[in-house]
């Protein structure tokens, strides 16, 4: 295994957004074997950083986006036209 290899699993978890939270963790754990086993030179550790900013970055605006995603479903939830016309529901309440 090598970053690039590491970097390549990081993307691809994006194309499955419904097991992102499970494939995150399991990517994890693939860094981590990963770091236990390499020799953890100045050149290694350099390059590591790169990478790790780069998935920083990507984490941060991914985030971002989810939560925007998840704001204008909300706000469409609470603007949602109604689907009964408010007389018929004000009617019905004042008959019961």
């Amino acid at each position: 295994m090598t970053l690039d290899d590491l970097d390549k699993a990081f993307i691809d978890l994006w194309m499955h957004p419904n097991q992102l939270p499970a494939l995150l963790d399991k990517w994890q754990e693939m860094v981590s074997e990963y770091l236990a086993e390499i020799e953890q030179t100045e050149a290694f550790v350099k390059e590591y950083e790169t990478y790790l900013h780069r998935w920083q970055l990507i984490l941060a605006k991914n985030r971002e986006l989810m939560a925007q995603e998840q704001n204008g479903l909300k706000s469409q939830l609470k603007t949602g036209e109604m689907k009964v016309d408010p007389t018929v529901i004000a009617r019905k309440f004042r008959s019961e």
